[in-house]
């Protein structure tokens, strides 16, 4: 599904990184380690005004929680739709508030991920097709790893290039 010809692979780096720091960068191990301001409000604004702008939605799968818990319902705040017991927490329109929200509740040691997809998004159960149909449809993956809380590498398709 990740396909080179379709995603082009990124990131952001904190406004006080310069250009010639970026052209520097040949490994995972960035240079401002240890330093993030602005790159999550810089996140949030990118998948902000992509929803904006493609009508997208946003998914955030959880696999550490189950829907099963008896605590799950007092701690997630999220809207989701689930596939067995593992919830996907889901923000449906452009509100930072909503995206903020279930890449939170979906937040654990082994990091967060979500797509951005142009899909139909259900809105209680769903299964394997659907999930299937979420992943083509994604115009952009996101991933955040849990060593670098606050940076996310994105991989990012144009609309139009996504299947159907």
């Amino acid at each position: 599904m990740l396909s080179p010809t379709i995603y082009s692979a990124w990131t952001l780096a904190p406004d006080f990184v310069s250009d010639e720091a970026l052209t520097r960068i040949r490994s995972g191990n960035l240079e401002w380690e240890g330093e993030s301001q602005g790159t999550w409000k810089a996140i949030l604004d990118y998948v902000v005004e992509r929803m904006r702008t493609t009508g997208a939605i946003w998914v955030v799968p959880d696999s550490m929680a189950r829907t099963t818990d008896p605590a799950f319902d007092r701690f997630s705040k999220s809207d989701y739709f689930a596939v067995g017991a593992t919830p996907y927490y889901v923000a449906r329109e452009p509100d930072p508030a909503a995206v903020e929200e279930a890449w939170r509740d979906a937040g654990s040691g082994a990091g967060e991920m979500a797509i951005l997809t142009l899909a139909d998004v259900p809105t209680a159960e769903a299964g394997e097709r659907e999930l299937d149909t979420l992943a083509r449809r994604a115009i952009d993956i996101v991933i955040e790893a849990y060593d670098h809380p606050q940076r996310a590498v994105f991989f990012s398709a144009d609309p139009a290039a996504v299947t159907r």
